[in-house]
């Protein structure tokens, strides 16, 4: 039998060898399930040792205790490494992870979730790429966004995926047909504006402006100006945005390259294919960004 001794507004659970760990985990997971009301440590004990928790949102759990109550296998159905990111994300929501925490081992996470080792990196790529963890080779990954750095801005938020989404998926009927456009019209100044544009800072962003610049059409570059503005995030999340993560800009600094390329040479097909694949990229990217990290916490 076990019994609960309350000390100073902590409580003592106490079993026997017999209890075994296991039901002594059941019982405090139970208490720290039931109730929200817990500001004051838990404490268990069994014959061979003592385990320290508090309410969640305490502290971080010990990993054997968020093992229980987070960790599942993985089903068919989805992408693997979507699932195992998910699960990563929903810990770190709850509370059971906070910042400075360290994750579990890669070994750890795959015999938990029942996924490859590769799967399990791909996670946890994206999850570094995005700023919610730091992985670092012999020390393992380690959590730098927890859900007190990134607490929902409510409607904000909301708007802006939807506004990303219907700027981009404007983007996607319209500039590349006005990129075929600008591939027969284009000047050598133009082009080599369009060179100066990829190497400055927000090369991306000028790149397409300069594009409707080509085209002489005011309303176009109002248009362009508008989009822009939709898709660019006022400081909501501390999230990196995909735009900004090191394997999502190399892909579209060789797009860019790509498009310039199909315009210096004047091929209009290419031209409208390289920015039909671009704006594609964009919004497929953006979609799996919202979908599995910016709307987690």
């Amino acid at each position: 039998m076990i019994d609960f001794l309350f000390v100073n507004s902590t409580i003592r659970c106490c079993g026997s060898m017999a209890e075994h760990l296991t039901r002594n985990e059941k019982v405090v997971s139970s208490i720290l399930t039931s109730s929200s009301k817990f500001e004051h440590p838990v404490v268990y004990a069994t014959g061979c040792s003592t385990h320290i928790w508090r309410s969640p949102g305490a502290m971080a759990f010990p990993w054997d205790m968020r093992k229980e109550m987070g960790m599942k296998k993985v089903v068919s159905g989805r992408k693997l490494y979507e699932q195992v990111l998910d699960q990563i994300q929903d810990m770190i929501a709850q509370g059971l992870y906070k910042k400075g925490d360290l994750l579990p081992t890669e070994k750890e996470l795959m015999e938990q979730m029942g996924v490859s080792r590769i799967t399990v990196r791909e996670a946890l790529r994206l999850l570094s790429e995005a700023g919610v963890i730091s992985t670092r080779r012999g020390r393992g990954s380690v959590v730098v966004l927890d859900r007190d750095d990134m607490l929902s801005a409510g409607k904000s938020r909301e708007d802006y995926q939807a506004s990303f989404l219907n700027a981009t998926k404007a983007r996607l009927l319209l500039e590349p047909s006005l990129a075929r456009e600008a591939a027969e019209v284009a000047t050598e100044a133009d082009v080599e504006a369009l060179e100066r544009a990829l190497r400055g800072k927000n090369g991306g962003v000028e790149f397409h402006k300069l594009l409707m610049e080509i085209l002489k059409n005011p309303i176009l570059e109002q248009w362009m100006d508008l989009a822009h503005q939709y898709e660019t995030e006022i400081t909501i999340t501390q999230l990196v945005p995909p735009a900004e993560q090191k394997s999502v800009a190399a892909v579209l600094a060789e797009q860019h390259e790509k498009i310039l390329g199909a315009i210096r040479d004047h091929k209009p097909e290419f031209a409208y294919f390289y920015m039909k694949e671009h704006t594609d990229y964009i919004l497929h990217t953006y979609e799996e960004y919202f979908d599995h990290l910016y709307t987690k916490f």
